[in-house]
């Protein structure tokens, strides 16, 4: 478990030194979020906290942990999310290619992976749920971009995405501590980190956003860890817990889809 520690301290640390030079980049540049009619904060914010996130993230992995297929996996699909983000952020991308820059990030994770949802678990007491590939790998590719658009939809409040995201993340610690799968708590261990030093800027009042590089990252990582967590080999996690830990975000998504839909927009 010590590697777990200095995994956490080094993306605690790396998160800590990297927002305040961030958000001085942001303010030279002119990378802010302008307040409107929409948004809860007044005047302008930087909005890049979630590229020091993801760069926290990245180098404590890189510094400790000798990554397997399917850690390179998830880090190269994280890779495509992050520069789809940083993209959206500093110039802006229509909704259709944010959503196919997430299609393909979740592609390219299971190729390298070979991460997929195959089945489904004992939901109705009938048995498991298999699912044929023909059907697992668009099924996978819907749930990623769901959760990944849950967590972005959620990134409203100061500190509520980074909350919400560390209490999955700390159950996805507990659950990988109970059945032996070291990959997704050395995973779990880096985020946390990354983001309870991004937390210390963006409580409130916040002087950071996570900004769409952050919570696509952010939800990104959480959905193939849930993946890893229930579908990888010997895994006896049941499917439904990771999603009960999700649930917030996943309900206040549809929550939110449904209104839209009613209101006709």
């Amino acid at each position: 478990m010590l590697i777990h520690f200095y995994i956490f301290i080094t993306a605690l640390f790396a998160s800590l030194v990297a927002v305040p030079g961030l958000r001085k980049w942001a303010f030279d540049t002119g990378t802010l979020d302008l307040s409107d009619e929409r948004k809860v904060h007044k005047g302008m914010m930087p909005r890049l906290g979630g590229v020091a996130i993801f760069l926290a993230f990245f180098f404590s992995l890189l510094v400790f942990v000798d990554p397997s297929p399917v850690v390179r996996g998830i880090l190269a699909g994280a890779l495509v999310l992050f520069v789809t983000g940083l993209i959206d952020d500093l110039s802006g991308l229509s909704p259709k290619r944010k959503f196919m820059g997430e299609i393909i990030g979740t592609a390219v994770t299971m190729y390298v992976s070979g991460l997929h949802i195959s089945h489904l678990g004992n939901l109705f007491g009938t048995g498991d749920i298999i699912l044929p590939l023909w059907l697992a790998l668009p099924f996978t590719v819907f749930a990623v971009v769901g959760v990944i658009n849950a967590i972005n939809l959620i990134d409203g409040l100061d500190g509520l995405s980074g909350g919400v995201s560390i209490i999955a993340l700390g159950g996805f610690v507990l659950l990988g501590i109970l059945y032996g799968n070291t990959e997704v708590t050395l995973l779990c261990a880096a985020l946390i980190g990354a983001i309870f030093g991004f937390l210390k800027y963006n409580s409130y009042p916040a002087r950071i956003f996570m900004g769409d590089v952050g919570s696509l990252v952010v939800g990104f990582l959480l959905a193939f860890m849930a993946i890893h967590l229930t579908q990888g080999p010997g895994t006896r996690v049941p499917a439904v817990v990771p999603l009960l830990l999700l649930g917030l975000p996943i309900i206040d998504t549809v929550w939110v889809m449904a209104t839209r839909v009613l209101r006709g927009i």
